[in-house]
């Protein structure tokens, strides 16, 4: 088995471990994002838009950006209530 050295991988800052996930249902609840994104490993926090214009997103910060990863390439085409949902690797720029 190769060590990550050998494999060069590249150091992430905490910022890549964030999903901006967009189209929810206005009164998405907090159980239904945990349940929906659980599977896909564990999650540190979720942020839900309360505000007027935040209303129908949410950011999602999993522990391990691996599973971000997993996460945004596997659940295209998943509907919540009905609605298609949209999830981006959301990265901070400083």
């Amino acid at each position: 088995m190769l060590s990550p050295k050998k494999l060069h991988v590249k150091r992430y800052n905490k910022s890549n471990r964030i999903l901006y996930v967009r189209n929810l249902p206005v009164d998405v609840s907090l159980e239904e994002l945990v349940t929906l994104f659980e599977r896909f490993g564990e999650i540190y926090q979720i942020r839900i838009g309360i505000q007027k214009e935040t209303h129908g997103t949410a950011f999602i910060i999993f522990k391990n950006f691996y599973d971000k990863n997993f996460v945004s390439n596997n659940i295209s085409g998943l509907t919540v209530r009905n609605k298609y949902i949209i999830v981006l690797i959301f990265f901070v720029t400083i």
